[in-house]
């Protein structure tokens, strides 16, 4: 029975399942547009009841980071067999009448926050209950994409926080740019939203069934160290559906702060150097020409559109700031107008550029993680394994900004310090000579790098180069255009290898032809196999996200 449902699972076509779900997706935005509140959510049924809808759900959860991380029930969906039952699960909580369904309690667990040392609460759900929250987000995101505000950036398809910095860039990289600034912080956004908004909200786009989960996923009781409390506001952390309803709270600040401004896509609204908007999920910052605006205006606006939503302003964590002054810091990077240095022309001496590198907690956290890799007991090759996806992880982060190349030279000499005390500890009776040949190679860029061999090598950062990102167009929602959004991506991989390989395939799956961008791992897959004596050349190697190269690993065996 087990061998014939992994059977099932990997002879999914999640070609059909993909277009099935886009095409329907597409559909539903339409029916929105055009105000059908009736079909609109007759089609929300239909893909939330159908065998490809379900599949695609079960393939979210099982391919993205938390997919070995149990709710309370302890149940992972590890292997073929479980997914392909969860399918079948799925239906079953969908055919129940109203009320039928009882939300899982979410387990609690405590993480350190990014930027501080302050401790955040993730809310974990049982595996089926996350499935189920992807089901409705499929049906509930493409219409919030319709509302969502022109320069919000986080939790969105296809958007992320290199958008939003290059958007700060266009803003505030011009002579006659806003010189304040209010960096603002939500006290406890996710923990705080309120529960009576979010369902009046939700319950507009939502079909009976979804609004009905939707409640229910609200009000679900949460276990932190055997304590089970029931929560009346908020939004777990680490729900799937989270990252919407926090979207969905938030959108509609940007008219909030520009009202009675032009629309920023008008002609009249690009010539405005007044107040704008950028936002990050519950991170935002307001941009104005002056201070007055931003005490008198901004500030009431912002405060009584939040106070709806059972928000309000961290005083402590927000502030105003004069950019000709000071700067200040953004998703983990430092933004700061510097006095540019003319050599040539003194009388342009004052003239300001903006500066955007890595924040200094940023670069302090990334050096220890560094340091932490090279302990002298630990065998090179387990230094290179453990420490090459952090190395590629923070730089492809802030390739953003041509001012990190300097921040990326000198952690490659940290590194290379970090090496060098790791190896004469490792070596103690070698000399320097011994320790070159045995650990530094020469590769074809005629650089020097330390590995084990020169196929086993620690990734250097210093070679990690700009990214070149163009402004985002306004107002292209990503489930009738994906197209636009899959050229117009980057991905961020410093192999030149892999990403020659992604153009050519379009940046899509070679299987299920969806694009590559987005949570799931994406594999190099050998069309004719190493051991039929197939090449790593662009001719034989494919691009295939993980689940499907399951697959045909899968297939290859029987």
């Amino acid at each position: 029975m087990k061998k014939k449902l992994n059977q099932k699972w990997h002879n999914i076509d999640w070609n059909k399942t993909s277009k099935y779900v886009k095409n329907l997706q597409k559909e539903l935005v339409v029916v929105y547009k055009n105000n059908d509140c009736q079909l609109l959510f007759s089609l929300q049924e239909k893909l939330m009841m159908s065998f490809e809808g379900r599949a695609f759900a079960v393939r979210q959860i099982v391919s993205n980071d938390g997919k070995n991380t149990s709710g309370l029930d302890g149940i992972t969906w590890g292997n073929p067999s479980s997914k392909f039952q969860a399918i079948a699960q799925l239906r079953k909580i969908l055919v129940q009448k109203s009320g039928g369904y009882r939300a899982g309690p979410v387990r609690r667990k405590w993480i350190s926050k990014d930027q501080s040392d302050e401790l955040r609460p993730l809310g974990i759900p049982n595996m089926i209950d996350r499935a189920l929250q992807a089901l409705v987000l499929m049906c509930l995101d493409p219409l919030v994409e319709e509302v969502s505000d022109t320069y919000s950036f986080g939790f969105r398809k296809y958007r992320n926080t290199g958008n939003a910095i290059q958007r700060i860039r266009t803003i505030l990289d011009k002579p006659n740019g806003p010189r304040y600034l209010w960096n603002v912080n939500i006290e406890k956004c996710f923990d705080k939203i309120s529960h009576e908004f979010l369902e009046k909200e939700t319950k507009l786009i939502a079909n009976p069934k979804a609004y009905e989960y939707i409640k229910k996923w609200l009000k679900a009781p949460i276990i932190d160290q055997g304590i089970k409390t029931f929560p009346s506001e908020g939004t777990p952390q680490g729900g799937i559906l989270s990252p919407l309803l926090c979207n969905i709270a938030l959108n509609g600040l940007e008219n909030t702060v520009r009202d009675g401004l032009p629309s920023p896509n008008s002609k009249e609204g690009k010539k405005i150097s007044g107040s704008w908007v950028i936002r990050y999920a519950d991170d935002f910052i307001v941009t104005s020409p002056c201070k007055e605006r931003i005490v008198n205006e901004n500030i009431p606006r912002v405060n009584f559109f939040l106070s709806k939503r059972d928000l309000k302003i961290s005083e402590k964590k927000s502030k105003i700031r004069n950019l000709n002054n000071e700067g200040f810091t953004f998703l983990g990077w430092d933004i700061a107008l510097k006095s540019r240095n003319f050599r040539i022309n003194k009388s342009k001496t004052n003239e300001k550029v903006l500066i955007i590198r890595p924040s200094k907690k940023s670069i302090k956290r990334f050096k220890r993680e560094i340091k932490k890799n090279f302990r002298s007991n630990k065998p090179i090759q387990a230094i290179i394994r453990d420490l090459n996806p952090v190395l590629r992880s923070w730089t492809n982060y802030y390739r953003d900004s041509y001012h990190s190349q300097k921040i990326f030279q000198s952690i490659g000499d940290y590194i290379y310090q970090s090496w060098w005390r790791w190896a004469q500890k490792k070596h103690p009776n070698r000399n320097k000579n011994w320790i070159y040949n045995r650990y530094i190679f020469n590769t074809k860029k005629n650089s020097w790098r330390i590995g084990e061999s020169k196929d086993i090598m620690l990734f250097d950062v210093i070679q990690a180069k700009q990214l070149m990102i163009s402004s985002l167009r306004n107002n292209v929602n990503p489930y009738i255009d994906e197209d636009y959004y899959i050229r117009r991506t980057v991905i961020r991989d410093s192999e030149r290898f892999r990403a020659a390989i992604y153009k050519k395939y379009d940046f899509k799956c070679y299987v299920c032809e969806q694009a590559l961008y987005g949570s799931e791992e994406v594999h190099l897959h050998h069309l004719i196999p190493r051991k039929d004596g197939g090449q790593y050349t662009l001719e034989n190697i494919v691009p295939v996200h993980a689940t499907c190269h399951e697959s045909i690993t899968y297939t290859r065996k029987d």
